[in-house]
């Protein structure tokens, strides 16, 4: 997946530009993230490329590597979820919080 950082964080590009940050690998697919950097990006240029349609070459590249990064709990999504859709939506101690159950 990626963020539109500059976006939620405004500040983080200079004018004219965005920030993009690009996570690959991940509990789908470990191995991913095993590549080298240049394949890294590679990846993930040619796939940003081709779903935003980017003209041109990146002024800025990074990779940095969280191996343990984000776990998720081993039990199914739908009950992780089941207490934040149980909770009324229009709450003022959680104003926003609506869960959908997953696939």
């Amino acid at each position: 997946g990626t963020l539109f950082s500059s976006t939620l964080f405004p500040g983080r590009a200079p004018d004219g530009k965005i920030l993009l940050t690009t996570f690959i690998g991940g509990e789908r697919d470990p191995s991913l993230a095993q590549q080298k950097e240049s394949i890294l990006i590679s990846t993930a240029k040619k796939e940003l490329t081709k779903l935003l349609k980017i003209k041109g070459e990146p002024t800025f590249q990074k990779v940095k590597k969280w191996p343990n990064a984000i776990p998720l709990p081993s039990i199914p999504r739908h009950p992780r979820l089941k207490p934040v859709n149980c909770h009324n939506p229009s709450s003022p101690r959680q104003p926003g919080i609506i869960g959908l159950p997953g696939k």
